[in-house]
């Protein structure tokens, strides 16, 4: 009998999503530029923008909907196989099948104060697919990534000679050292001119460097930790 494992969840049209929260935060964030010219009253302005920003953490579940599908995820010893309905019936609207020999590489992430994780998924012809997941309901204590990364590592271990590997964000890559020695050069040039211009402003100047860092940090990291994982 073929073993395979079976878990349901909600998947999201992350582009679809993104672009929504996008629209939604520049076109409210040009409305409370208005509305501070305007009243000119801080006390409301602070309690509108803590109201603008916590709306879609709040509601967050029920923004997504539109935006989603049901899922079901099966893995097979040689294969992945997703199927995507429509979120308020069981009506089947695409069925995908991921053989892992097709599989050059794959990415995954996770966000779980948000109950997402992505997959990622780069075939060797070329393309690449992506799946964002939410509301699973799990089989044992694995995620759909965990469940991935142990059916591809059972893979890997059978066929050693045309192995999965993990496809490394793009600041985990080499490519990667260009941008940042030249966002390095640019911070410099920039603190160097708010300490000269407006020195009292240097912590807030400071943010967005260390987020880049932090972001930087972090890809080389996840890419580490996922090898270190899958070669286990």
């Amino acid at each position: 009998m073929e073993n395979s494992t079976q878990i349901n969840a909600f998947v999201i049209n992350g582009k679809k999503y993104n672009a929504f929260i996008f629209i939604y935060l520049f076109v409210g964030m040009i409305a409370l530029i208005f509305l501070a010219f305007a009243l000119r009253n801080y006390l409301l302005i602070f309690v509108s923008v803590a109201i603008f920003f916590g709306v879609p953490t709040i509601f967050e579940k029920r923004i997504r909907k539109p935006f989603s599908k049901k899922a079901q995820c099966v893995f097979f010893n040689d294969r992945f196989v997703i199927t995507l309905y429509n979120i308020n019936n069981v009506d089947t609207e695409t069925e995908n099948m991921y053989k892992y020999n097709e599989i050059g590489s794959f990415n995954t992430s996770s966000a779980p104060r948000n109950d997402l994780t992505s997959l990622k998924i780069y075939l060797k012809d070329g393309s690449k697919i992506g799946y964002t997941f939410y509301g699973q309901i799990r089989n044992g204590k694995k995620d759909i990534n965990g469940l991935f990364f142990d059916y591809i590592k059972a893979y890997n271990n059978t066929h050693p000679e045309n192995k999965v590997t993990i496809h490394p964000a793009y600041f985990a890559t080499k490519a990667s050292r260009g941008t940042v020695i030249t966002a390095t050069v640019l911070f410099v040039i920039a603190i160097a001119a708010v300490c000269i211009l407006k020195p009292q402003i240097i912590p807030l100047a400071l943010i967005p460097v260390l987020v880049f860092y932090v972001l930087v940090w972090g890809a080389g990291l996840s890419y580490r930790r996922q090898m270190k994982i899958l070669a286990a």
